[in-house]
Formats: C-alpha cells, sequence, structure tokens
C-alpha cells in the first residue's frame, strides 16, 4: 500500500465519519423534537385539569333553584 492509497482509506474515513455525524446530529434533533412535542401534550393537559378542577364548583340544579334545599 502506498501513499496514495493510504489517504484514499483517509478521506473515505474522513467522509464516513461526516456522514455519522450528520446522522447521529439528525437523530438527535428527532429527539429533541419529540421531547418539546411531548412536553406540549403534558402542559395541555395540565392546563385542562386546572381549568376542570377550579369549574369544579357546584351548581345548584333546576329542581334546587326553583324549590331550594
Amino acid at each position: 500500500m502506498d501513499f496514495k492509497d493510504f489517504m484514499h482509506l483517509s478521506d473515505q474515513a474522513d467522509t464516513l465519519s461526516g456522514v455519522m455525524l450528520y446522522v447521529l446530529a439528525g437523530i438527535g434533533a428527532l429527539l429533541v423534537i419529540l421531547f418539546i412535542v411531548w412536553l406540549l401534550f403534558k402542559l395541555s393537559d395540565f392546563i385542562q385539569n386546572r381549568k376542570k378542577h377550579t369549574n369544579l364548583k357546584e351548581e345548584p340544579t333546576d329542581e334546587e333553584q326553583l324549590f331550594g334545599d
């Protein structure tokens, strides 16, 4: 193996490592996006539960309004 073959292997290794870096960065970005979407769903559930909890004041039924307790 002469120097030119060795340099060609080095170029291939650089290309492969660059591709692997892009693949890993893409997977990482996808995971970050999924985590943000998951947090948005959890935040939405939390807000909905707080709205339901604060609106649970017992309103009198129609009969109670007409005839009292």
